[in-house]
């Protein structure tokens, strides 16, 4: 399926958006596009027509304002991209050096842009850009794990739930196999890495609290480094989490820190 470009910039629409629109033909719209696809890394959204409730774009920003003041940060909002079809979402993403599986449906540049591809319903949109904007809450990608990257974004898209004891999330976490130093899609199926990351995150909330989460977060966005952040917050190393996950062996809960 043919994707159709539009253009924004700080979440407004300066270009037509649907074919048609505008004062210009069709030779006007073929000019308008390439110009969209060249000016791609500045901000750009592929999206196929009328959205629904107000499309993506404002539901985004919905979803933005909550996770900025849920865990008391000042931020900016991330570009979305919103693609027709998968044809055109892999295309974009082999623009910025990545390839990903077929299954993939929506992805966070590390540049400040959120991919996504047009869902089935709302709902289920909603739900991919709850994941893929909790990626973007961190702020960048580099040093931060991806079993917290994905276990952080998996938690956030669920409605931040804990709805079982920690003795029970961490003994589904030990079934889906995943060690956390090495969790990838590389070497285990995507259902796999996202319950095994997800299930460490909420059994880090159900043992020490939301607060150090969300202070792990503020300093990540600071530019503290992930191990020296997770250190700090949590009294130990993370490769304390991993052992007390895998062996089933609790670690004494250190202090929650609280300054921004």
């Amino acid at each position: 399926m043919r994707s159709r470009w539009r253009l924004i910039f700080h979440r407004r629409y300066i270009l037509p958006a649907a074919r048609g629109q505008g004062k210009g033909g069709p030779g006007t719209w073929a000019v308008v596009r390439a110009v969209a696809l060249a000016l791609l890394l500045l901000s750009v959204a592929a999206w196929g027509g009328g959205a629904r409730d107000g499309g993506p774009d404002r539901a985004a920003t919905q979803l933005w304002t909550e996770y900025v003041r849920l865990f008391g940060v000042v931020a900016e909002p991330p570009a979305v991209l919103l693609y027709e079809g998968q044809r055109a979402y892999h295309e974009a993403a082999r623009r910025f050096g990545t390839d990903f599986p077929q299954w993939s449906g929506g992805f966070y540049d590390c540049h400040g842009r959120v991919h996504v591809v047009r869902q089935a319903t709302a709902a289920a949109e909603a739900a991919l850009l709850r994941h893929e904007l909790a990626h973007a809450l961190l702020g960048r990608c580099s040093d931060i794990p991806v079993w917290f990257h994905e276990g952080f974004a998996g938690y956030l898209a669920a409605g931040g739930a804990v709805d079982a004891p920690a003795e029970e999330l961490a003994r589904r976490y030990r079934q889906t196999g995943i060690y956390l130093p090495e969790a990838s899609f590389l070497t285990a199926g995507p259902g796999l890495v996202y319950d095994g990351t997800t299930l460490a995150v909420r059994y880090l909330v159900a043992t020490r609290g939301e607060e150090p989460l969300r202070e792990l977060v503020r300093r990540l966005r600071r530019g503290e480094p992930f191990e020296q952040a997770f250190r700090s917050v949590y009294a130990i190393a993370p490769a304390g989490l991993y052992a007390e996950l895998w062996l089933g062996q609790p670690t004494a809960p250190g202090p929650a820190a609280t300054g921004r």
